[in-house]
């Protein structure tokens, strides 16, 4: 997160036309910098005076500092910055394409609604307990990021000389792979661009082929946060479905925009009713 990334490691600073760009990197680095350094302050400060604070990621960072005294300051705000920019943007692309998903397939909105309302019915505070009954909630997740990763694409060098189909790759060639491309051969998955959660079923789950379907990629770097990503969606998620009705906006582009990560083009833009239930 520091400017050394931009300076030592990027090769597009040699260029005088991207130095507007990288100035504007440059600001939006340090404000983030200061922004978690401020949130830090303030929240250790109101935890020492014994005020009420939410429960949670800052409260767990900031606790965890105050418990462990050793730890560098400049590594916990680095994990506060991790948390809100990789916890924020790849979550909020996965439940954008989802509620795009859920408006075309209006049966499966149909039937996630019906396991929320049997599962939790009117509750306005769910636990980890309440979303892990949630199997069809579940599938539909596990089914969306199959057909949109946030993150499409995972990089790996091999340590040793290696040989695929016939073509060899030296030790340390950086290599691309892409679970958006192999989740969505007909081969792995049948009727590929159908949005089917039942592929996720327990059952069918078991049947998928090794290293076809990696969102939060595979092995000992496997995203560390994955479990925390998968709980905040299926929590905003629920929460949406048992509070609102939804409906795309008549000029909502299904255009897929790739950048940093995998997202909506323009984003999913929607009007939200409250459901009856909740009215009044």
């Amino acid at each position: 997160m520091h400017d050394l990334c931009i300076e030592e490691h990027c090769p597009i600073r040699f260029k005088i036309s991207n130095w507007s760009f990288i100035k504007d990197v440059r600001k939006a680095l340090r404000f983030l910098r200061v922004f978690s350094k401020q949130c830090f302050e303030e929240r250790k400060a109101a935890i020492e005076r014994g005020d009420y604070t939410p429960d949670d990621i800052l409260n767990h960072i900031v606790k965890m500092k105050l418990e462990n005294p050793e730890l560098d300051d400049e590594v916990i705000v680095d994990d506060i910055i991790v948390f809100f920019v990789a916890g924020q943007e790849t979550t909020a692309c996965l439940l954008s394409f989802t509620m795009i998903c859920l408006w075309q397939n209006k049966d499966v909105l149909k039937r996630l609604r019906t396991e929320v309302y049997d599962a939790v019915g009117m509750k306005s505070y769910l636990s980890i307990e309440d979303v892990n009954k949630m199997k069809y909630l579940d599938m539909v997740i596990k089914e969306s990021l199959r057909l949109y990763p946030p993150g499409p694409n995972t990089f790996r060098e091999p340590k040793h000389d290696i040989e695929i189909l016939g073509y060899k790759i030296p030790a340390g060639t950086p290599i691309a792979m892409s679970t958006y491309v192999s989740s969505r051969l007909e081969e792995y998955f049948p009727d590929p661009l159908k949005f089917f959660p039942d592929r996720f079923s327990p059952d069918a789950e078991n049947k998928i082929t090794s290293y076809t379907y990696y969102p939060f990629t595979l092995g000992p770097r496997t995203c560390i946060g994955k479990s925390f990503a998968e709980i905040e969606a299926k929590i905003i998620l629920a929460k949406i479905i048992q509070r609102f009705n939804f409906e795309m906006d008549p000029g909502q582009s299904f255009d897929i925009e790739e950048s940093t990560t995998l997202k909506p083009k323009g984003g999913a833009v929607c009007t939200l009713t409250l459901c009856d239930s909740f009215e009044g």
